[in-house]
Formats: structure tokens, sequence, C-alpha cells
């Protein structure tokens, strides 16, 4: 049992540094503006269930903003983290039947990614209106949906709607990558645990 929890929490911590890692590598080594530094937190949440998901996308948000020096308000987009890993959650028992034919996974993660794009790019887009038109607070740095905003803002789409839909483009792209991704890699964990067991 003892065992158990510390591989469990090995996997928590390989998760984070993973997520650190990955994130430095897109942004900085590919130049990609694609968020994925969730991609270890789903993979975890696929394995292991939700508390170990979420306490992976709490850490990872703090290492990586503290990392990068941000300011305060941009820890309050770890909801998206949050959220995305409880959507994850939420589909894990549909997911993981045994003997599952391949079409049906690939069909459930596919309805799952679509539904992760919706959601985060619409809890996203609020949070940004909330943070920099409500609360009038100044951007400090460039996001990648804010090509897209500008474009729509151009258009006269209203603020609100500008931050939710700018985001779907960026969302489209790196919601696949982790929701696919993060099942490639839980299944890795999955067989971690069972030799544990074994």
């Amino acid at each position: 049992m003892m065992k158990g929890r510390l591989k469990l929490t090995l996997l928590c911590f390989l998760a984070v540094t993973a997520n650190f890692f990955l994130n430095i590598l897109t942004g900085r080594g590919f130049r990609l503006s694609l968020f994925l530094d969730t991609v270890f937190s789903v993979a975890l949440t696929f394995a292991t269930g939700l508390v170990p998901g979420i306490a992976a996308s709490i850490l990872s948000a703090i290492i990586i903003n503290t990392h990068d020096h941000a300011p305060l308000f941009n820890y309050f987009f770890v909801l998206c983290s949050i959220v995305e890993v409880i959507l994850v959650w939420m589909y894990c028992r549909r997911l993981s039947k045994p003997r599952e034919p391949f079409i049906s996974t690939v069909a459930s993660l596919l309805l799952l990614y679509l539904t992760t794009c919706v959601v985060i790019s619409v809890l996203g887009g609020l949070i940004d209106y909330c943070i920099f038109a409500v609360a009038s607070r100044a951007k400090d740095s460039f996001s990648p949906e804010d090509i897209f905003k500008l474009g729509l803002l151009r258009n006269n789409v209203p603020v609100l709607w500008s931050d939710i839909f700018s985001r779907i483009p960026i969302n489209l792209i790196d919601r696949f990558v982790v929701i696919f991704g993060g099942y490639g890699v839980s299944r890795l964990m999955v067989r971690f645990l069972i030799r544990n067991k074994e």
C-alpha cells in the first residue's frame, strides 16, 4: 500500500516536471504559441483519477508562473487546467473499459477533445475578460490568441466574444495534443502502476 502511494507521488512529481519542461520546449525551443502545460496532468488523470490530476495541474501552474515571473492574476488561468482535468475524469470510466473497441475509444476521445475545446475557450475568455476588461489590468506579455483577438475587435466583435472566439483556433490544436497525447502517456503510467502490484 505504501509502495503504491510512493509510486503515485513519484508519477505526480514526474508529471509536474514534464509539464514544466514541455512548456519551455514548446515556447522557447520550438517557438510554438500553444498551451501544452497540461499534457501530463491529463495523462495522470486518465491513469489515476481526479485528485492527482488536479494536484499536478496546480503545482505545474505555480512552478511555470513562478519561473516566468508572471503577475499574480495569471494564476487565475489555472482554473482552465482544473476544469479540463475534471472533464477528463468525467470521461474516464467510459474510456477505461476493458476490451473496448478501438473505434469507440477514438470516438470518445474526439468527443472529449471537442468538449474541452469549447469549455476551455469559454472559461479562458471569461477569465481574460474579467482581468483585462473589467479589472482593467495591463497586459504585460503577448499571448498567442492576441493575433485573432485583434482581428475580431477590428471587425467590431464585442470584447467578451473576441476573448472567447480568439482562443478556439489555438485550442483546436493544443487540446488535440493534450487529450490524445495525454491518453497515450496514461497507458504507460497504468503499466507502471500495474507492475507495482505484481
